[in-house]
């Protein structure tokens, strides 16, 4: 039963996706001064190269003829060439990559992990908790943090 303060499920979603937004906007407009990251180690890189094999839409590349002379760290050679990490972040990295940008995706992916908190709070606290919670996700993950930034 609502009480009398409570706000319905549909309202809570208008305020889960403008808390999305702030997301977005917030990071889109620190461009200017926070420019898009440049991968800078190995396991980066290595997400980077399954990323690129996913928005071309391949699961794996034929490896080099003289793949033994090109190995590095983190990617596998034979009997295919792709990364050894998991795709769950190469996913959402080849997202970006189709949007413009890799990091594009990684921006997007913070927007769902915002909305997601408001979901996942609304369930167990009030609705107003939830809406706190999910404005407390927004302000304590962002661009202070390594992984919103790699």
């Amino acid at each position: 039963m609502i009480g009398a303060g409570e706000k319905t499920n549909g309202s809570v979603w208008h305020y889960a996706l403008l808390l999305g937004g702030l997301a977005i906007l917030g990071r889109i407009l620190l461009l200017p001064i926070l420019p898009h990251p440049i991968p800078s180690i190995h396991d980066e890189f290595s997400y980077l190269l399954a990323a690129e094999t996913f928005a071309a839409g391949k699961l794996s590349v034929a490896p080099h003829p003289y793949a033994q002379f090109f190995e590095t760290f983190h990617e596998l050679s034979s009997p295919r060439y792709m990364s050894k990490y998991p795709p769950g972040q190469a996913v959402v990295l080849a997202m970006g990559i189709l949007l413009g940008h890799p990091h594009t995706g990684v921006i997007v992916s913070f927007c769902l992990f915002v909305v997601t908190a408001v979901w996942i709070l609304r369930s167990v606290v009030p609705v107003k908790w939830a809406i706190f919670g999910g404005l407390w996700t927004l302000l304590t993950f962002n661009v202070r943090l390594y992984w919103l930034e790699s």
